[in-house]
C-alpha cells in the first residue's frame, strides 16, 4: 500500500451538473405556476402533434389530463422515448373511479379535481423523487449513483466536515471479462460492493455509491478513511481466488491472447483506491475532490495486488 506527497493544481472547473428536471404538462392539465421553484423547469405542449413536442423536451415526468385514454397511455410505455418517463394524470371530480384503472395501467400517480396547487406540487415532487431514486441505483449492486454521489459531496462541503472520497476501480477488469464472461464479470462487481459494505459495518457516517462499470465511490468521515481502505483491500484480496479457475489461482493470473495474437500474462483482479482527504488542506469543491482521488487511484495501481493511495499534500 502506498501512499502520496505529490501537490496538484486543483486547475479551472466545470460548471456544476444541472440538477434540474423537467416536467412537460400536456394541455391545461395543471397550473404550470405550482410548479415554479427552481430545480424544476415545466414546459406546456398541446395540439395533434404533442407528443412529438412532448419528446423533443427529454422530459422526466409527463402530466396529463382529460378524458381517460388507456390506448394512449399503452402506446406510450410501448414508445421508447417514453418508456420509464412517469406520468401523472388529473382526473376530473366525475372521473375519480378511474384512478384504480390509471395506476393499473402504470400511470405513477393522479390529481381529482378540485385540489390546490400546493398538493400538485407535492405529488409531482414526489414522482421526481421516486423516479430519480430508481433510475440513481444501480441494478446490479443497489448503490445509488453519479446524482447521489455528487449531492452527498455538496453537502459535507457545505457543512464544512472532515471527511474523505475514496474512488476504487478494479485492475485487469476488462481482461477478466474477456476470459470468463460478463456474467462472471458482473459477479465480481457484486463482490466488490460486498466488500466496500461489510468493511463499513464497524464505522457511522460512511455513503457508498456504484460509480458506473467497476468504479465505485466512498464517502466517508476523513479520520477512517486508511484504516477501511485497508480493510476493503484486504477483504478483497482475500476473496477474488474465488472468482477463478484452480490453475489461474496457483499461477497468479490467466494467460489471454492480444490483439495481435501473441500471449500475454495478466495478473489477478485487484482493487485499486484513491483517496482525497480534508485531513491535510480543505477541499472546496467536488471537482476537485474527485480529480485528487482519481490522481491517487493512478497512483495506487502502480502497486501489486489490492493497494491505495492518500493524497497528504497541504497545498
Amino acid at each position: 500500500m502506498i501512499r502520496s506527497r505529490l501537490s496538484v493544481d486543483s486547475g479551472v472547473r466545470p460548471s456544476d451538473l444541472s440538477m434540474t428536471q423537467t416536467v412537460v404538462i400536456v394541455d391545461d392539465a395543471i397550473n404550470p405556476s405550482a410548479l415554479l421553484v427552481s430545480d424544476i423547469r415545466t414546459i406546456n405542449v398541446g395540439g395533434d402533434e404533442w407528443v412529438d413536442n412532448a419528446a423533443e423536451h427529454n422530459p422526466d415526468l409527463l402530466v396529463l389530463g382529460g378524458k381517460v385514454d388507456f390506448d394512449l397511455l399503452d402506446d406510450l410505455r410501448r414508445d421508447n422515448r417514453f418508456g420509464d418517463v412517469p406520468i401523472i394524470y388529473r382526473l376530473d371530480a366525475d372521473s375519480v373511479d378511474s384512478g384504480f384503472d390509471l395506476l393499473d395501467a402504470g400511470v405513477d400517480d393522479y390529481l381529482v379535481e378540485p385540489f390546490e396547487d400546493r398538493e400538485a406540487s407535492s405529488r409531482v415532487r414526489a414522482v421526481l423523487r421516486r423516479s430519480r431514486a430508481g433510475l440513481e441505483r444501480s441494478p446490479l449492486t443497489g448503490m445509488p449513483g453519479n446524482f447521489r454521489i455528487a449531492a452527498e459531496l455538496d453537502r459535507r462541503i457545505l457543512a464544512g466536515e472532515a471527511f474523505a472520497l475514496i474512488h476504487c476501480d478494479l485492475d485487469g477488469f476488462k481482461s477478466y471479462n474477456d476470459r470468463y464472461g460478463f456474467l462472471r464479470g458482473d459477479a465480481v462487481i457484486q463482490f466488490c460492493a460486498r466488500c466496500l459494505r461489510v468493511a463499513a459495518q464497524p464505522y457511522d457516517g460512511l455513503f457508498m455509491g456504484h460509480i458506473g462499470g467497476d468504479d465505485f465511490a466512498v464517502i466517508l468521515p476523513s479520520g477512517i478513511a486508511e484504516e477501511y481502505a485497508a480493510a476493503v483491500a484486504k477483504r478483497f484480496d482475500e476473496g477474488i481466488n474465488e472468482f477463478y479457475d484452480a490453475s489461474a489461482v496457483d499461477a497468479g493470473g490467466v494467460e489471454l491472447e492480444d490483439r495481435l495474437g501473441g500471449m500475454r500474462f495478466v495478473p489477478l483482479v485487484g482493487l485499486s483506491m484513491g483517496v482525497a482527504t480534508t485531513a491535510v488542506r480543505p477541499l472546496k469543491s467536488r471537482w476537485e475532490t474527485a480529480q485528487i482521488a482519481a490522481e491517487m487511484k493512478r497512483i495506487a495501481k502502480r502497486e501489486s495486488g489490492s493497494a491505495y493511495a492518500v493524497d497528504r499534500r497541504r497545498r
